[in-house]
């Protein structure tokens, strides 16, 4: 995962990422590539394997949970993440990340809110959180990183896929599901495509290889 991002995690390339006041102060020791294809750099230290995003809606409440996996084409260093949220829905307030990797007690990260600018196109930004990941909490746990949150949202709910376009090479696999037990999702679509299965109050969408450009859209009924 990268830091400063367009979609739903981003790498942020700096020379040094510092948080004032946290044990976390280090150096990254990549920097991005430039690539001949859409979205132009990225970072060769790291590939997004696979991203799964469960959005439950409920009631006024949209709750979503974002689980990454990553594999490291080289040691990982020190990271900061950069995760942008669209300003479509109210801002949250319990944003969490954690590195859970299979057989481990998961690891609480430290979130901070961030009003710096992108570095690269992410689209509209409402909330921007920086999430610091000590290298060797993100190898013990086999790259996998989880984020929550929750909005209340009226009429519209979006989530920025872009962002993942930056790490190496495609996102292997991506997995949206969105439930939605109320029957408010009045029209639903993931990098502009319809829903590819739905089946009562549940609409899946599986990408294979992909390059996001866009991001996740629901229209709701109020």
């Amino acid at each position: 995962m990268a830091s400063g991002s367009t979609r739903s995690l981003a790498p942020a390339w700096s020379t040094c990422f510092v948080a004032a006041g946290m044990t976390l102060a280090g150096c990254a020791s990549t920097q991005p590539n430039l690539v001949a294809r859409h979205p132009w750099i990225e970072d060769p230290s790291t590939a997004l394997v696979s991203e799964d995003l469960i959005i439950r809606i409920r009631g006024p409440r949209t709750d979503v949970a974002a689980i990454f996996s990553f594999a490291f084409r080289q040691a990982p260093s020190d990271r900061v993440l950069t995760f942008p949220i669209p300003p479509a829905c109210t801002p949250t307030s319990d944003f969490a990340a954690t590195l859970e990797g299979a057989g481990n007690t998961p690891t609480r990260l430290r979130t901070t809110p961030s009003s710096d600018p992108s570095t690269i196109p992410m689209g509209p930004i409402g909330q921007r959180f920086d999430i610091h990941v000590p290298s060797e909490h993100f190898q013990e746990h086999d790259g996998k990183l989880v984020v929550r949150y929750s909005q209340i949202c009226d009429d519209t709910f979006e989530y920025t896929l872009l962002s993942g376009a930056y790490w190496h090479g495609p996102i292997g696999r991506l997995e949206v599901l969105v439930t939605d037990p109320d029957h408010r999702v009045l029209s639903a679509s993931v990098e502009k495509q319809p829903a590819h299965r739905v089946r009562a109050d549940r609409y899946t969408w599986t990408f294979r290889d992909i390059e996001p450009r866009g991001g996740v859209v629901l229209q709701l009924a109020p």
